[in-house]
């Protein structure tokens, strides 16, 4: 057990962790330093499952854990912290102080307690990320040990070690179980709400052909490049896709060309959700049949809509026809993210909630895309299939 300093023992704490945004993700592409922290077992061709996690003090007081004593993680070789609770993560999207044993991911098999893997989150950069509505948090708090009461510490599903690496389970049905202040080295008015779990299964691949154009950069959009997805995916049986509504689940779609993310950070989600409810009056899914929907997003390019972003992604249909799912998507895509002439690498379509099981669980549908070549009008266009 740590030593805990007596400022620790804060008897009106109350920790509760709550995980949302939980996606199975295969042939990812993860940072070294993840891999270095132990978070996952190489960077190519992982499998992770991914979640945003929001670390919340149910109050009634507020939780201060003093100075980490670490130095400028980013700048410093080997950084170490005088705080020995404390010590530097250099995962992707960190660098800065991390509170050792503040969360811990698993994952089981349904029905169990045995744990097959674990993640290696050691903890957060503790700050009023979120808070309720009724909650004004003070000022000049964010200094990495500070989490007032009624607020959260937010971590996005983007971040390094933000999920377990499943790679090597095989298709069944698991649970993800996140435990907060693990080893109770905070001390909390309540340790029954420190654990939330939420039940996924691992999919058998189903592979697809898939066509990706990628186009010229556009100066009117920091010279942006177009690109358009199209791919139909066969599943075994209709009723593996007969629930699936985008309006009630969305969609998350990715490519991966040569090891690079090319719609944005591990993706583009295109979030449930009709026309009307964000950010522009447009954004949205619509439904243009029984089993067909157009998705909009006029936000994406406007720097001031941050609650509805979506890797790039303007416009995408989905069609449903028996047991076969078509999507066509339209994006603009970062120059840097694209290689001249990419080898080859891997689109993945996910459908939340596509069978008829009532667990929520996340299936994935996989195209790999074996090569790319210059083409079309004065070889402009990247045609990769």
């Amino acid at each position: 057990m740590l030593d805990i300093p007596t400022s620790w023992a804060q008897s009106a704490v109350d920790l509760r962790p709550e995980i949302s945004n939980v996606t199975v993700r295969v042939g990812q592409t993860v940072n070294p330093a993840d891999v270095a922290e132990g978070c996952a077992g190489g960077t190519e061709n992982r499998s992770l499952i991914a979640f945003d996690h929001a670390a919340w003090n149910d109050g009634p007081g507020n939780l201060s854990l003093g100075d980490p004593g670490c130095p400028d993680c980013e700048q410093v070789a080997n950084p170490v912290c005088t705080n020995p609770l404390f010590e530097c993560s250099l995962a992707g999207g960190h660098n800065h102080p991390h509170l050792k044993s503040f969360s811990d991911y698993s994952v089981t098999t349904r029905g169990s307690d045995a744990v097959l893997v674990r993640g290696h989150k050691e903890g957060f950069c503790l700050v009023n990320s979120l808070c309720r509505p009724d909650v004004t948090p003070p000022t000049g708090v964010g200094q990495c040990n500070e989490l007032s009461a009624g607020c959260a510490d937010f971590y996005g599903s983007g971040l390094g070690c933000q999920y377990v690496d499943v790679t090597g389970l095989p298709p069944g049905k698991y649970t993800l179980r996140v435990e907060l202040n693990p080893l109770r080295t905070i001390e909390e008015v309540n340790h029954l709400n420190n654990v939330q779990t939420y039940d996924f299964e691992i999919c058998q691949q189903r592979f697809g052909p898939v066509d990706v154009k990628i186009g010229v950069g556009d100066p009117r959009y920091q010279n942006k490049r177009l690109l358009t997805l199209r791919t139909t995916v066969e599943f075994p049986l209709e009723r593996d896709i007969r629930s699936y509504d985008p309006i009630k689940s969305g969609l998350t779609v990715s490519v991966n060309l040569d090891g690079r993310e090319v719609l944005g950070f591990g993706g583009a989600t295109l979030p449930a959700g009709e026309v009307g409810k964000n950010c522009y009056p447009k954004d949205g899914w619509s439904r243009t049949g029984r089993s067909s929907w157009v998705f909009r997003s006029d936000s994406e390019m406007d720097p001031n809509c941050t609650i509805f972003t979506t890797g790039g992604v303007h416009t995408a249909s989905v069609e449903k026809r028996g047991k076969k799912l078509t999507v066509f998507l339209r994006a603009r895509v970062d120059p840097l993210s694209v290689a001249a002439i990419p080898k080859g690498g891997r689109a993945l379509v996910i459908l939340p909630g596509v069978s008829n099981d009532t667990s929520n669980e996340t299936c994935g549908t996989s195209s790999l895309i074996r090569s790319c070549k210059r083409g079309g009008p004065g070889k402009s266009l990247l045609l990769c299939r």
